[in-house]
């Protein structure tokens, strides 16, 4: 088992739960969940907000590699960022979160903030499931999902090891050589707990 302990699935609840509540009480439409850690989250926010609100459109999800935000141009960035992300809304002022696992530095996290600011994005929201605190003014973390320390640490959702990150895009690529036994397994057991919650 992957989440091996009681504590470690009650926590995978706890924090989509929290994640799609607060979407929802803020009117959040789109989130970014960042590669790889946050990546797996989004099977927890689909299952927390069938569960919550099984009438209401859910928020648009994207997952973006924050490496291929550091190392090139903005001009560049920008003009892949368009050609990826096609479907996110062009008017600046919709509520765009961008979601992280843990916040340790805020390097990872504010490279992507900042492009998205350069688009002239007005509303972005950053969340995180855990940060440190002397970090989060830096930031302005408006959404923390937990106020101590996960069972598994800085990866309550495991990691997707299907995707590597990269310096070249701001997508991650396909890993060719990882365990696809394991990756399944993440989804499988993610949805299960919430299948043995009910």
């Amino acid at each position: 088992m992957i989440f091996d302990t009681s504590k470690s699935r009650k926590e995978v609840i706890e924090i989509s739960d929290s994640l799609a509540k607060y979407l929802h009480k803020e009117e959040i439409d789109n989130i970014f969940l960042l590669d790889r850690s946050a990546r797996p989250a989004y099977l927890g926010l689909i299952h927390s907000w069938r569960n919550i609100y099984p009438n209401e459109k859910r928020p648009n999800i994207y997952f973006t590699n924050p490496d291929g935000y550091t190392t090139r141009n903005s001009e560049d960035i920008i003009k892949e960022f368009k050609e990826i992300y096609k479907k996110l809304p062009e008017e600046k002022n919709t509520k765009i979160m961008i979601f992280d696992t843990c916040i340790h530095t805020g390097n990872t996290m504010r490279p992507v903030r900042d492009i998205l600011k350069e688009m002239s994005y007005e509303n972005i929201i950053l969340g995180a499931i855990r940060s440190e605190d002397e970090y989060e003014p830096y930031l302005n973390l408006e959404f923390q999902a937990l106020d101590y320390n996960p069972d598994q640490g800085c990866y309550p959702f495991s990691r997707d090891n299907l995707i590597y990150k990269n310096n070249n895009s701001i997508l991650s690529k396909r890993e060719k050589y990882c365990s696809f036994k394991r990756a399944i397994n993440i989804r499988k057991e993610i949805s299960q707990i919430f299948k043995d919650a009910k």
